[in-house]
């Protein structure tokens, strides 16, 4: 297992997932390699990085990075992602582009390993996951372990893409959940029937929190995305690899849709 860190409050989080998850699961010990990436890192000559106040190439850091520890062994390297959020089908027209990640759509994990091949280098990575639901993986890990035990587990790990806690004295691992990750988030344990004990910042009393919080969600996108529901020539646009039928992307759509739609009934 290897995650990579900025936020040093984060790290924590990632060590107690992996500590926690091999005690649920037996079998051999795993190895969990966590990195610190942060702008005060020197560069292998000893001078400072650039200054990069984006985090664009963030993902395609981490992929890098999991294929080189991959290598040592000639294993693939395993991107545990839900197929919905893989395809990331936007949510209304304004959220297309740089605004709609793309860092374990299957086409380019497909044209990434392909490059990599090309070029000698370890280029094997698989998605186990790629025809599921995260309601429906959160649904396999209580079949897995228990209801109980996989609610405590999931409750702990983070799945919120917002920033900016700090400005209200809030902690930065406090997850909003409004944004597209926490909403999916939560949909998944309803759908799995399991306790989401996350201590999300909403509901939230303050005017200025509230407010943060509004201009933050994702739900009047999310509900008009619904209603729209996905059709064949959105997914038609998506530049699926051959070996992913449009027809198995439209089901699994129509699965995580059922599961949103669910959450805000």
């Amino acid at each position: 297992m290897l995650s990579h860190v900025g936020a040093k409050n984060l790290a924590p989080i990632q060590r107690d997932v992996a500590t926690t998850a091999e005690k649920l699961i037996p079998g051999p010990a795993q190895v969990h390699v966590q990195i610190g990436l942060r702008r005060s890192s020197k560069q292998i000559d000893g001078s400072p990085f650039a200054n990069e106040p984006s985090s664009r190439s963030r993902s395609l850091l981490l992929l890098s990075l999991g294929l080189a520890a991959a290598s040592v062994d000639g294993v693939p390297l395993w991107i545990p992602e839900n197929g919905f959020a893989s395809l990331n089908p936007p949510l209304d027209p304004n959220r297309r582009g740089s605004l709609s990640t793309r860092t374990t759509h299957p086409a380019f994990l497909d044209g990434l390993a392909q490059i990599l091949s090309g070029v000698g280098a370890h280029g094997e990575i698989q998605n186990p996951f790629t025809a599921m639901t995260k309601g429906e993986m959160f649904t396999k890990a209580a079949e897995l372990v228990g209801g109980d035990k996989s609610a405590v587990c999931l409750s702990a790990t983070h799945s919120c893409g917002l920033t900016g806690q700090r400005a209200f004295g809030l902690p930065v691992t406090k997850q909003c959940g409004v944004c597209f990750g926490c909403v999916v988030r939560r949909a998944s344990f309803k759908a799995a029937g399991l306790q989401d004990t996350t201590d999300y910042i909403d509901p939230n009393t303050s005017t200025r929190v509230k407010d943060w919080l509004i201009r933050n969600s994702v739900e009047r996108s999310m509900k008009g995305f619904l209603r729209r529901s996905v059709r064949t020539r959105d997914l038609a646009t998506m530049s699926l690899p051959p070996n992913y039928p449009i027809s198995a992307a439209a089901e699994l759509c129509r699965r995580a849709c059922i599961e949103l739609e669910n959450y805000f009934a």
